[in-house]
């Protein structure tokens, strides 16, 4: 729903997670505030989003750090993985696959 100084509900329920982390521009900002004025609902999603962050980030504190045997895995498989894209992008052991699957670095 759009209202006459040009602010749609929808686009700014899109904006409201990036406002709470603070991680909008100062336009976006200034936008998401004028619309809370006149979308009160905006608040109550707001503080919606606002509880479900802290929840996600108890749950990230009870699950601790990973044991040693796991990040070791984890850093294995990275390796590996880099080890391969080497390969398949015909770079030498000094440099690193792109995104791309170009190589970067010497060789």
């Amino acid at each position: 729903m759009a209202v006459g100084d040009g602010l749609d509900l929808a686009e700014l329920e899109r904006l409201l997670p990036f406002h709470v982390t603070g991680t909008l521009n100062n336009r976006d900002a200034r936008r998401v505030e004028r619309g809370l004025s006149v979308f009160p609902e905006l608040a109550l999603r707001i503080r919606q989003i606002q509880r479900e962050r802290m929840a996600i980030a108890r749950l990230g504190d009870n699950l601790g750090s990973p044991s040693d045997r796991v990040l070791a895995g984890v850093l294995s498989a990275a390796a590996g993985r880099c080890a391969s894209k080497r390969r398949m992008a015909g770079c030498g052991t000094t440099a690193f696959a792109d995104p791309s699957g170009g190589c970067m670095g010497s060789e």
